[in-house]
């Protein structure tokens, strides 16, 4: 980054206070390009990592946050009645609520999802929801994240 400021490649747009990064400059919070470059599509693979990244360490049931150590991942349609390992069916869940679903289906259950599970679009959101400290200016870029 150093290399792109001093070839006036970029533009500094906001600075964490007090986070030296020179002398007399703090550390940059948020940079723009000054010339475009074309990037891929980035797409989200899906692991368990990323659904507990997704759902915030919440347990879709309860609604409780709770470390990786108590959540598992569940399966809204059981794998055993062909369910699939994908973002659309898997859902942060407390180790006490997956063994009392225990593979049925929700409607077996009495338990109901408080949030629709979805896929993500942008792999960049789920590591903004997840990290614990956030430079204000930031928020303007990731106002679509619950």
């Amino acid at each position: 980054m150093i290399k792109l400021w001093a070839n006036d490649k970029i533009e500094i747009l906001s600075f964490w206070d007090g986070i030296p990064l020179t002398k007399d400059v703090d550390y940059p919070a948020i940079v723009r390009l000054k010339n475009y470059i074309r990037t891929k599509e980035f797409s989200v693979k899906f692991s368990f990592r990323a659904v507990f990244k997704r759902d915030d360490f919440i347990c879709q049931y309860t609604g409780k946050k709770l470390s990786g150590s108590q959540l598992t991942i569940d399966h809204i349609v059981p794998k055993r009645l062909g369910g699939k390992s994908n973002f659309k069916n898997c859902v942060t869940a407390s180790l006490a609520v997956n063994a009392f679903k225990a593979g049925r289906p929700l409607s077996e259950t009495g338990l109901t999802l408080i949030r629709k599970p979805t896929t993500p679009k942008n792999p960049m959101f789920l590591e903004y929801k997840t990290i614990d400290i956030k430079h204000k200016d930031w928020e303007q870029y990731f106002q679509d994240i619950s």
